[in-house]
């Protein structure tokens, strides 16, 4: 039934093509994005509608919107595809010269986060060599602006940490070829505290790893190398207590939700016997004169089986057991997070443009600055 489902859409999907054309783009973005997650795959049409992507950002002035999650969800599940398709890795750039540079702080903080993503899916493979030194000084040239605030500034950083995750030689040669590498390692230090999400703390410790584990440390980082290892020792420990508070809050909630399923089986029971003790007259009389004259009330006690095995369903861990089962996958995904596929799946959910806008940084640190690199 998919494969014919998705034959009558192609039409829809098509009109992509011309975003200025139609008022409903987002949907067809969103279409896309919940057949791609059900399937688990992206089908090879999908594709052609992905080339077409930088004229959805330039009809919403350089805005990504809910295409984040899209893209986001073109990787995650085609990131093979994706790896061996050069064109739609330029188309991906194409965009983000657009995104970051909105001035705009919420859409900015989109197309930084966006190229985060582009590092973080393909490490591990060459697909991005040819454009690394352009996507950085892209970064570069944003960071090097006047006013930008710590929120924006932060996720501006957050790309040269993903940058490090893809490969850090790479990446210390283009900082040292900007002269920068200092510089942008003592800029990262002082904003550590605002690093507060489980996923910026686990990438601040994994891209300053991977940049200690380079083969060649260029030697600016030397006067720095005892700060950058305090650094990290205190951001594991942060990130591990974060981790262990979100656990037992979540087992909080869990046994919670148990004992008010419990409260609400028991509370059932009394209202059934509320129900009996408010029985109609003339039924009463009639039960009375059957107990009278030796014969069973049987409805009564029908009633009271159905109380009886609904409550025994429910400790057994019948329809109420989902709520607690949905919990404990949620305790599971959070201790196994440490893992680098893990990693790669909470990056959205985290910093996608829905979570930038309740950010309180944003609004009061509008001011801020950032030190020039070269």
């Amino acid at each position: 039934m998919r494969p014919q489902i998705e034959e009558e859409l192609k039409p829809v999907f098509r009109f992509i093509s011309e975003p200025t054309q139609i008022a409903f783009e987002d949907d067809i973005l969103l279409l896309l994005k919940s057949m791609i997650k059900k399937s688990k795959a992206v089908q090879p049409f999908m594709w052609e509608m992905f080339d077409h992507f930088p004229k959805v950002v330039a009809k919403a002035k350089g805005q990504m919107g809910d295409l984040l999650d899209t893209i986001n969800h073109f990787m995650l599940y085609g990131k093979e595809d994706f790896a061996q398709r050069e064109g739609s890795i330029r188309v991906y750039a194409t965009i983000l010269e657009s995104a970051m540079f909105t001035h705009k702080v919420i859409s900015d903080c989109e197309g930084a986060v966006a190229c985060q993503l582009l590092f973080q899916y393909l490490a591990g493979s060459n697909a991005l060599n040819a454009i690394f030194g352009p996507l950085l000084g892209l970064t570069t040239r944003r960071l090097n602006e006047d006013l930008v605030p710590v929120e924006l500034k932060k996720h501006l950083l957050g790309v040269f940490m993903a940058a490090m995750y893809y490969n850090s030689t790479m990446t210390l040669q283009y900082l040292e070829s900007q002269n920068m590498t200092g510089k942008l390692v003592e800029e990262i230090l002082s904003i550590r505290e605002k690093f507060t999400a489980e996923y910026e703390r686990r990438f601040f410790i994994i891209g300053l790893s991977k940049m200690l584990m380079s083969p060649t440390l260029p030697p600016a980082l030397q006067p720095q190398l005892l700060r950058l290892l305090n650094e990290l020792v205190e951001t594991i420990t942060v990130l591990h207590d974060q981790v262990t508070k979100r656990v037992k809050a979540a087992a909080e909630r869990e046994a919670k939700l148990n004992s008010d399923s419990d409260d609400e089986d028991d509370d059932d029971d009394f209202s059934d016997e509320d129900d009996k003790d408010e029985v109609e007259p003339s039924k009463a009389k009639t039960a009375a004169a059957k107990a009278a004259s030796g014969e069973e009330e049987s409805k009564t006690a029908t009633m009271d089986d159905d109380a009886l095995g609904f409550a025994e369903k429910t400790a057994d861990g019948g329809a109420d057991a989902d709520v607690g089962s949905d919990n404990d996958q949620a305790a599971d995904n959070v201790t196994d997070s440490d893992d680098d596929d893990d990693f790669e799946m909470v990056s959205t959910t985290v910093l996608s443009g829905r979570r930038l806008k309740h950010s309180s940084e944003y609004i009061n640190n509008s001011n801020s600055s950032s030190v020039p690199f070269t």
